[in-house]
């Protein structure tokens, strides 16, 4: 799992996916595959960048 630091940090409780209740079961990995997208139209930002362009210098998310 991906981790970033952040000036202000949210209030969270990590929990397993499986201990979350869910209407149909969830494989134990799913990694999202991004290659017929990035075929169709682009390569996708890594997630610092994305990370990046999505918050604002508060630290929550901008408006669009």
């Amino acid at each position: 799992m991906a981790h970033r630091s952040v000036e202000k940090k949210p209030l969270l409780t990590p929990i397993r996916g499986a201990d979350y209740p869910l209407p149909a079961d969830r494989p134990a990995h799913s990694a999202l595959a991004c290659d017929k997208f990035t075929a169709s139209f682009c390569a996708l930002p890594g997630w610092e960048s994305a990370l990046a362009q999505c918050l604002d210098q508060s630290g929550e998310c901008a408006q669009r």
